[in-house]
């Protein structure tokens, strides 16, 4: 069974894979990972970039992944989520519209009833 992890759990769990806290530092880090995402969905974005084996551990420290990069990710699933629920929201307005459209003009005026 998992046991919960705390803030600096998470931060050391991350330092300890490579990850730098130069681009945001580990007391931002603790704030974002606290008010804007949660560490499972930060983590997920290291695998975007490509693992450097060492002798040691899986690491990422050739690259100098930074806490920042994983950050910018997040942000842009963000915007890419909200982007995309703007968007199903005027495509079904727009359906809406047009299937009460095809009802107010359809001359039948047992169209009601024979939806129900």
């Amino acid at each position: 069974m998992r046991t919960r992890a705390t803030i600096d759990q998470q931060i050391e769990f991350l330092r300890r894979r490579g990850i730098a806290f130069d681009v945001m530092d580990e007391e931002s880090a603790r704030r974002f990972l606290m008010d804007s995402s949660y560490f499972y969905k930060l983590k997920s974005y290291r695998k975007n970039y490509p693992l450097i084996l060492s002798p040691a551990d899986s690491e990422y420290k050739d690259q100098r992944l930074d806490f920042g990069y994983l950050v910018v990710l997040s942000n842009i699933d963000f915007a890419i989520s909200r982007l995309v629920l703007s968007l199903s929201r005027g495509i079904e307005h727009v359906a809406k519209a047009w299937i009460n459209r095809l009802f107010m003009n359809n001359p039948d005026e047992n169209t009601a009833a024979k939806c129900v």
